[in-house]
């Protein structure tokens, strides 16, 4: 009776670790084809976006060429880059169907391509795209505390690093000097005005740093550029002062890299 019990025992423990494992395998395919198609849906609501209100410059954009690197025969390799934007956003079309939009974030070949929110606080917009809806992309948006209109020194955007390669994803290539001799710009649009956004420094940090909190006084700014600088995984040559208005771009890190936050620096140009 013993043989027997102590078998019925150990077909009853398979069969609960096969039922355990069995839904822990269906509630993770799950997440995963339900992760896949809020991707989906974030893309497509993003395209419908881009079709209604972005169109092509209407005269030729301003680009310089510039040396970035050599080729295996040792020859320099050039390119192309844009000091005025080659679209334009319809903000008075756009902000009729996405009332919270505040402005357009856009990198040359469409690399970072995305309307920028702004919400009473800094979680609506987390899980949320510019529609409202509710999906784990979310949108990028400013930092609530942060006037829309860019009136004070510093202004801070979030964004999801998404493995897509939509919103903030790019940002991560900033960890690499080359990737910002290729890439200095991004051109930031509200319904005012246009900027061009000069890439001046990028750093790994932490959320408890003062890069989240804007300086006030000129004592204040000062500091924070010291700290900025000081960290950067590269050395732009861009003088930035009391005088200029900053995007701090903040994404997550890739994997499981510490510090969790990687943040790329704009010195905002009036064109």
């Amino acid at each position: 009776m013993k043989r027997k019990s102590g078998s019925l025992l150990k077909k009853i423990v398979f069969v609960l670790a096969l039922l355990v494992f069995g839904s822990v395998f269906l509630f993770s395919g799950y997440q995963v084809v339900e992760y896949v198609y809020e991707e989906s849906v974030q893309k497509s609501v993003k395209s419908d976006l881009i079709k209604k209100g972005v169109t092509s410059a209407s005269s030729s954009p301003e680009e310089i060429r510039v040396p970035i690197k050599a080729d295996d025969e040792g020859k320099t390799v050039e390119k192309n880059i844009l000091l005025t934007p080659d679209i334009t956003v319809d903000f008075d079309l756009l902000k009729k169907q996405y009332g919270k939009m505040i402005g357009w974030l856009y990198m040359q070949d469409s690399i970072i391509h995305e309307p920028v929110m702004q919400a009473e606080d800094n979680a609506y917009f987390v899980h949320r795209l510019p529609d409202g809806k509710e999906n784990r992309a979310g949108s990028l948006f400013m930092d609530y505390r942060d006037p829309a209109d860019l009136s004070q020194w510093g202004h801070i955007l979030y964004g999801h690093n998404m493995k897509n390669g939509t919103m903030f994803g790019p940002l991560m290539n900033y960890r690499y000097e080359e990737y910002f001799k290729e890439n200095p710009y991004m051109f930031y649009f509200t319904p005012e005005k246009t900027y061009r956004g000069e890439v001046f420094a990028a750093i790994h940090t932490t959320t408890d740093t003062l890069v989240f909190s804007m300086p006030d006084s000129d004592e204040e700014i000062e500091e924070y550029l010291r700290y900025v600088y000081a960290r950067s995984v590269f050395s732009s040559g861009i003088s930035v002062t009391k005088d200029d208005t900053v995007l701090v771009l903040t994404t997550c890190s890739t994997g499981n890299t510490s510090p969790k936050r990687f943040v790329v620096f704009l010195k905002l140009v009036e064109i």
